[in-house]
């Protein structure tokens, strides 16, 4: 699975069974993707509250071709837009 490591704005994010969330992100490198954060709503250490509404940061996506859901590896915050 290519990973692809792209600056990224969440623009929409919704809770998927009971510990996953998926997410809209603006990337400059890929466009708008869809991504699957596995264990968002579980664990606070691996992506905490980073994944609010209009975050940006550096997003680390595994892609598969043919595949129209990404899964989100990792997300460094650089700003947060949430006052």
């Amino acid at each position: 699975m290519p990973l692809l490591v792209s600056d990224a704005i969440v623009l929409h994010a919704f809770d998927y069974l009971e510990s996953s969330r998926i997410l809209r992100l603006a990337t400059r490198e890929g466009g708008v993707r869809s991504a699957l954060a596995r264990g968002a709503r579980r664990s606070q250490r691996r992506f905490g509250s980073v994944l609010d509404l209009f975050a940006q940061g550096s997003a680390q996506l595994s892609t598969r071709p043919g595949r129209d859901l990404d899964t989100l590896a990792g997300f460094d915050v650089v700003a947060s837009r949430v006052a």
